[in-house]
């Protein structure tokens, strides 16, 4: 008896019919069915995938990017000219507040960076002059510095390559 809507469950209703159904095989898939039959259908690759796969120079030709190229471009030109106009129409007010930002912000920022690239620079010769190197020691030196410069070029070229020749595997066909 079903107690939630106190009705008769099918076994209670006809039992002979239940034990039919039950005796009947079951025409279940066997296990893996699904990886089987998915293995054999084609599903294309993303969109993004299949232009990597066209390389950089066509990656983005297709119609879609080109209008969103175009409407960045349009909305750049129109934001150019609003921005001529504006500095054309308060050319004095702007005038006075790129030089107090120029000399206050700019300049002032520009003259930390050199005096902090300075004091490194200053730092790191008389560090180098203390090791009084000499001879095969200074040319071992010499050619370690450059290796390392040399070697972290290179890593940093691997690095970023690796990500544009990084191949997809392509999708299973029937």
């Amino acid at each position: 008896m079903n107690y939630e809507t106190l009705t008769p469950t099918p076994e209670q209703e006809d039992p002979e019919l239940h034990r039919l159904l039950v005796s009947l095989p079951s025409y279940m898939p066997s296990a893996g069915f699904e990886d089987r039959v998915l293995s054999r259908v084609y599903r294309p690759a993303p969109a993004w995938v299949r232009a990597l796969r066209r390389g950089p120079s066509r990656a983005f030709d297709t119609r879609k990017v080109r209008w969103w190229i175009g409407g960045m471009v349009a909305s750049s030109a129109v934001a150019s000219i609003v921005l001529a106009i504006v500095a054309t129409t308060h050319w004095m007010q702007l005038e006075t507040t790129w030089s107090t930002f120029s000399k206050g912000i700019i300049l002032g920022a520009w003259r930390d960076a050199i005096a902090i690239t300075s004091d490194v620079i200053v730092f790191a010769a008389r560090t180098v002059a203390q090791w009084n190197l000499t001879g095969p020691d200074a040319v071992a030196f010499g050619i370690g510095g450059l290796m390392v410069v040399s070697l972290s070029a290179w890593g940093l070229h691997h690095t970023m390559r690796q990500f544009y020749l990084e191949k997809v595997a392509p999708n299973a066909r029937p």
